[in-house]
């Protein structure tokens, strides 16, 4: 969860489903101080309030760039061993990163 709003998460309330079983587990999020003290109890080893240094944002390109928070940062979930691009080019290391793309070096770092 990132962009360029610091209201990108919203909570609301419906009888059926308690807040208490909301959890954001492992993500990138902004936080407006409007929002922190609603959401902080419902963040779990969450990245707050840093840029995820994505190569090109605005031009789609998720992958983390070297020094990015989202490296090793993930979760760990044995069932995962390749990032989105599906490859053995690309294999997950042992720590995840956050997000759809493991760190690799870019041409252009």
């Amino acid at each position: 969860i990132y962009g360029e709003r610091d209201d990108e998460i919203v909570l609301d309330t419906f009888p059926d489903f308690p807040l208490s079983s909301l959890v954001f587990d492992h993500c990138v999020v902004p936080l407006s101080e409007d929002y922190d003290f609603a959401l902080r109890p419902h963040l779990l080893d969450c990245i707050v309030n840093e840029s995820p240094q994505f190569n090109g944002p605005y031009v789609r390109d998720y992958r983390p760039v070297l020094g990015s928070p989202l490296i090793n940062a993930g979760k760990d979930i044995p069932e995962i061993i390749f990032d989105i691009r599906g490859t053995l080019e690309f294999p997950r290391t042992d720590t995840l990163d956050i997000g759809a793309y493991e760190y690799s070096v870019i041409e252009d770092e």
